[in-house]
């Protein structure tokens, strides 16, 4: 089954400081959360992963193990966060603008260089549109990142 809505993020802020912040995001919300994580890292490449996977409770667990990534009858759900370190990101862009008869006017081509940089993407069980409790940690992931680490 696949489910819930994937934000991805992409910052110079390390995954380190970002995992330890959103635990401690989560231990104020639950106040005792479950936390499954895992890290690889790579010498060869310098590439660095974590993932985390919250719940609440053991309650959430088996509504998510049934649901998938779902909102339950309180609001809540399961948050999975997976944190990817990036030695250089060098991607060739374009913006394409448009009139109103929805005709191409102009190309503008761009590089993006972006060295050290970590790509974060965040599961969410609903929109952050649709549900104030995925909006809120939406909001606290980009407060961390906006923090300085």
């Amino acid at each position: 089954m696949i489910s819930g809505i994937d934000y991805i993020l992409i910052s110079n802020t390390d995954g380190k400081y970002v995992d330890k912040c959103f635990r401690d995001f989560f231990v104020k919300l639950w106040r005792t959360p479950i936390f499954d994580d895992s890290v690889s890292c790579s010498k060869e490449n310098k590439t660095e992963l974590y993932e985390l996977f919250i719940s609440k409770n053991n309650a959430m667990l088996d509504f998510h193990d049934e649901n998938g990534f779902e909102l339950d009858e309180n609001g809540e759900g399961c948050i999975y966060l997976i944190s990817s370190k990036y030695s250089k990101i060098n991607e060739d862009l374009s913006s394409i603008v448009k009139n109103k008869l929805n005709e191409i006017e102009c190309i503008y081509r761009y590089n993006l260089v972006l060295n050290d940089c970590w790509q974060y993407t965040l599961v969410l069980p609903a929109t952050i549109e649709d549900s104030e409790f995925c909006k809120l940690v939406h909001e606290e992931l980009l407060s961390i990142l906006n923090s300085k680490s």
